[in-house]
């Protein structure tokens, strides 16, 4: 025997708890198969931001600027 159908009240109840939390809500996937309920995160809009250049740390100059 297969698991119960996945009601109107378990979609809600999935959503609002997302909503709750503040998870932005990307999909809601229902499965009447298996009896389950899953939300999707939405990607956020700054994956497609071209990346910033980070300079890479290299030795320490310890005596640049220092009177001899």
């Amino acid at each position: 025997m297969g698991a119960p159908r996945v009601s109107e009240a378990a979609i809600q109840r999935a959503i609002n708890a997302a909503k709750g939390t503040g998870i932005p809500i990307g999909a809601v996937i229902i499965n009447n198969t298996a009896g389950t309920v899953r939300i999707e995160v939405q990607s956020p809009e700054t994956v497609d931001a071209p990346l910033k250049a980070v300079q890479k740390s290299g030795p320490k100059k310890w005596n640049q600027g220092q009177a001899t």
